[in-house]
């Protein structure tokens, strides 16, 4: 059974390609993946779809609140691994919860530098760190904090060498890094059976020179850039998609469970 996430570029020293079928090879009800991935929850409550990578996964960590949206996710007909470790600066993880998990054998680690978000913090503490492990991340767009989503967008860049992948019940979004001293395009794939999922691709870091294959509008050597050119509403047409740019960019695209309701 074969899992592709992301290929390591030498050349490049960065990953240089999705593989969106992980998704489906992970939630697989008969043959799923295990041990492949490594997962964060962030302070959120976590959508159904967050079963199966938290059980699957290899390591679990809950940056600090989080750790009550666990325990209250669970019930009598679901039983949830326990997380690995706890960590942050722990104001919002309650005593009771942390004792619980403790109790389990959950490590619980005390992280009050508050230069860190808990969300790098959470990061800090993976053995996959810097790594080619894929590291899933749920809780860290939507709910009732935009600063909070742009805190995580922020980190995902600031660790754009970590396979950060942010997951949410209606989207996937990313990095992808710079190929500006690479032959070869930053390349994304579907599952066929997903059709022409919608997607954006934003650069936040500067003017980004941007070129595209295999989306519905593509770019053409185009000039991208915050309070410019944003490529938003846009679709994946084909299975793959082909990325040449001078920056990083923040991609997103819609999973497809929530296609049929936009």
């Amino acid at each position: 059974f074969c899992f592709v996430l992301c290929f390591f570029d030498k050349m490049t020293k960065c990953f240089n390609r999705i593989d969106l079928n992980f998704l489906q090879q992970i939630t697989s009800k008969t043959n799923a993946i295990i041990g492949l991935h490594d997962i964060i929850l962030l302070n959120q409550s976590p959508p159904k779809m967050f079963v199966p990578f938290w059980q699957n996964a290899r390591f679990r960590v809950c940056a600090d609140g989080a750790s009550n949206r666990l325990f209250s996710f669970q019930n009598s007909q679901l039983k949830l691994k326990i997380p690995d470790i706890i960590v942050g600066d722990l104001d919002s993880a309650k005593p009771e919860i942390l004792e619980h998990y403790s109790s389990l054998g959950t490590k619980i680690i005390l992280e009050a530098d508050q230069n860190l978000n808990d969300f790098e913090k959470s990061i800090n503490v993976l053995p996959s760190k810097g790594g080619v492990m894929p590291i899933i991340v749920f809780g860290s767009i939507g709910g009732e904090r935009l600063d909070h989503s742009l805190a995580s967008i922020n980190v995902v860049h600031k660790y754009q060498n970590n396979q950060l992948y942010l997951i949410s019940e209606s989207t996937f979004s990313c990095v992808v890094p710079c190929t500006n001293n690479s032959s070869s395009p930053f390349v994304i794939t579907r599952p066929k059976e997903w059709g022409n999922i919608k997607c954006g691709l934003v650069s936040l870091t500067g003017e980004a020179t941007v070129t595209t294959t295999g989306l519905q509008w593509n770019l053409d050597n185009s000039k991208m850039l915050l309070g410019g050119l944003a490529s938003t509403s846009n679709q994946m047409s084909s299975e793959t998609v082909e990325i040449f740019t001078t920056l990083p960019l923040f991609w997103t695209c819609s999973l497809p469970s929530n296609e049929s309701e936009q």
